[in-house]
């Protein structure tokens, strides 16, 4: 379970941002359907589920894409080559619209929880290799700090993450870390050689989804895998799909078609030779015919479906970039309805998304409601709609007519309407 991240020096974020799934004090209704908890202890309450608005280019998907390198640094570094792992690292680009951008490192921290634990890693990125790494971890109440790394020399606890002690050398007063490179981790190279609490990082590192809701590429074949192959899955999707008049799905391998096939068939069939795809019945009568023949929103809920199931089962934490899109509005409500009706699961569900729609009193509160808007330094800031006073935010069921007319920030603005009709008029 995720309970914050912070970035700093990312992209379009200048300075420290930081996102947290830490509920406030709002009294709920149906807490279940907004609130987990990860022990019987009641601080430790977390979010459900959680939404990033704001306008294009505001910095949303900055977010998921430094979680995304972050995810690629600790889980790829100790089984590629230096030069893909310097490539990962070259990647990572900070702030430039400051002149002291460049001279800072790039900071990744997270707070999560993985067996009833929580956890406080953080990495620092500076020319292309590791500045600093930390670990923390809170048992109970207070937290201990398991390791330090500058650059190659550490400090840990000895007593406490013992794991640490054959890959560490005394050189003089200080502690280097041995067969761990410049690039790479302290925590992936421990992990790889079975450190338990390094393990449990890594754990929850894998269990982290990121995809991008703007096309299927990152998810198709993890969800055609499961059409084919995970009969709970088909239960759990069939009622779902009836409402789109959906009332089967089939995995068929589809040959590459002949010269003889028509224009509408080379449309509609897969260009590959046994390429695994999906055809859907549409009606009792067993008439079958390929998913690519529906709309491109029904495509995407087809193979959404997949990740969300597996969040839900495997309490998962999941981002969705671009949530919304391709979507009517009733049926993005619909799907975090469908992620929020399972009481029982410690899955987590946090997307960005565009429609104003989805800011309702009757999917979110205000603490699950967060905005990027960029300052007067074009830096995104990050900011939840709890931080406007009860009396500032609408009472009735939805917030975004105060947030179009500009009232949380977060949307374009223009100087004049006037000169945006005269750039349409030409």
């Amino acid at each position: 379970m995720l309970v914050s991240y912070s970035l700093n020096n990312f992209m379009s974020i200048g300075n420290q941002q930081t996102l947290s799934l830490v509920p406030s004090g709002i009294k709920r209704n149906e807490a279940c359907r907004t609130i987990i908890r990860s022990s019987e202890s009641e601080n430790s309450k977390l979010l459900r589920c959680a939404g990033i608005f704001g306008a294009n280019a505001s910095g949303k998907t900055n977010f998921l894409v430094s979680l995304y390198f972050l995810r690629a640094i600790i889980l790829n570094s100790t089984t590629s080559s230096l030069d893909n792992e310097k490539n990962i690292l070259a990647k990572l680009l900070p702030f430039l619209l400051n002149r002291d951008g460049i001279s800072r490192p790039i900071t990744f921290e997270l707070v999560f929880i993985e067996k009833n634990i929580k956890y406080r890693y953080g990495l620092e990125i500076f020319n292309n290799e590791i500045e600093n790494e930390w670990l923390f971890w809170t048992k109970k109440t207070r937290e201990t700090n398991l390791f330090n790394r500058n650059k190659l020399t550490v400090e840990y606890n000895q007593r406490s993450f013992k794991e640490a002690t054959p890959f560490v050398q005394e050189v003089g007063d200080s502690k280097t870390i041995k067969n761990t490179k410049p690039t790479t981790p302290f925590i992936s190279v421990l992990a790889n050689f079975n450190g338990s609490i390094s393990q449990q990082v890594i754990n929850w590192f894998n269990n982290l989804k990121i995809i991008s809701g703007l096309g299927n590429e990152n998810f198709q074949n993890f969800s055609l895998s499961k059409y084919e192959n995970d009969n709970d899955f088909i239960k759990w999707t069939a009622e779902i799909l009836k409402a789109f008049q959906i009332y089967g799905i089939e995995v068929v391998k589809e040959d590459k078609p002949d010269d003889s096939s028509n224009d509408l068939t080379r449309l509609t069939e897969v260009n590959q030779t046994n390429k695994k795809v999906l055809k859907v019945k549409k009606s009792v009568n067993d008439i079958t015919f390929p998913l690519t023949l529906e709309s491109e929103g029904t495509i995407k809920l087809v193979y959404l479906l997949g990740p969300i199931y597996d969040a839900i089962v495997n309490n998962r934490v999941v981002f969705v970039d671009e949530f919304d899109s391709k979507f009517h509005s009733l049926l993005s409500k619909k799907i975090i309805d469908i992620f929020l009706s399972d009481c029982k699961t410690k899955s987590q569900l946090i997307f960005t998304a565009h429609d104003t729609n989805l800011l309702d009193r009757s999917i979110f509160y205000r603490d699950q409601i967060w905005f990027t808007e960029k300052d007067e330094n074009q830096s995104t800031q990050l900011y939840s709609l709890v931080e406007f006073r009860d009396k500032y935010v609408r009472k009735d069921e939805t917030f975004s007519k105060d947030y179009l007319s500009g009232k949380y920030g977060a949307i374009p603005l223009f100087d004049s309407l006037d000169k945006v009709e005269e750039l349409i008029d030409g």
